[in-house]
């Protein structure tokens, strides 16, 4: 009967021990849901500013630039408005630039020792993934601006373009490292998988072999 009890309680053993490993390759991801949130639309930068243009003083605009954009809001658009539809692209750059800079902060306080620590990096990896369309709206409207820019008469417009230029360069770049660092989480996530699930086979084995040990004993006794 106890023989029966041990060898009962080993398959229970090896069965749990089969369960967690599963759960560490392969986690649960069922509540990871798509948010909608964008947090920079297209044309976001010149529709601000059209919502806003009457705080500014309006001057004769150019007219080289209406061949090349199909933003109708655009088109009506002078010396002061792309000066200020400038400063509008960098402002909502920075702001950009913050939200990804948030999310490599949470990131980075990721605690590696917590069992459902993959999920929130499986999270982070979404919402990562669905930044990167904010960041492609706002990559369009710098090559928008860069574009209509250059096509009006506007003398010493190299500044604007360089600084917008800058915002997305820096945006870009931070957003490459919120990756690095994500991905950098998960391959210790990984390597510490491994060595758990090593230490924990070689745990079971060391029972089963205590366990066969004890059998055998047992029968050599009642033998004798």
């Amino acid at each position: 009967m106890k023989k029966i009890f041990i060898i009962v309680a080993l398959i229970i053993m090896c069965i749990l021990s089969v369960w967690y490993i599963h759960s560490l390759f392969y986690p649960s991801t069922s509540f990871i849901k798509l948010s909608t949130t964008e947090y920079y639309a297209k044309d976001q930068a010149s529709k601000e500013y059209m919502k806003e243009r009457h705080k500014f003083k309006k001057d004769e605009g150019y007219d080289h630039a209406l061949y090349f954009s199909k933003n109708n809001s655009v088109r009506k658009f002078g010396y002061t408005e792309y000066k200020l539809w400038a400063t509008y692209i960098i402002q909502n750059g920075r702001k950009l630039i913050h939200v990804v800079d948030s999310y490599s902060d949470t990131i980075l306080k990721r605690d590696l020792s917590i069992h459902s620590i993959i999920d929130s990096l499986n999270v982070d990896l979404v919402s990562l993934s669905e930044l990167r369309k904010s960041l492609r709206n706002f990559e369009e409207d710098v090559d928008e601006f860069t574009t209509l820019m250059n096509a009006t008469d506007i003398n010493q417009k190299s500044n604007e373009i360089i600084a917008v230029n800058i915002i997305r360069n820096e945006l870009n770049d931070t957003y490459q490292q919120a990756f690095t660092l994500l991905n950098t989480k998960i391959k210790e996530y990984s390597e510490n998988k491994i060595s758990f699930t090593n230490i924990l086979i070689s745990i079971v084995a060391l029972l089963i072999a205590l366990i066969s040990l004890i059998l055998s004993m047992r029968s050599n006794k009642k033998v004798a």
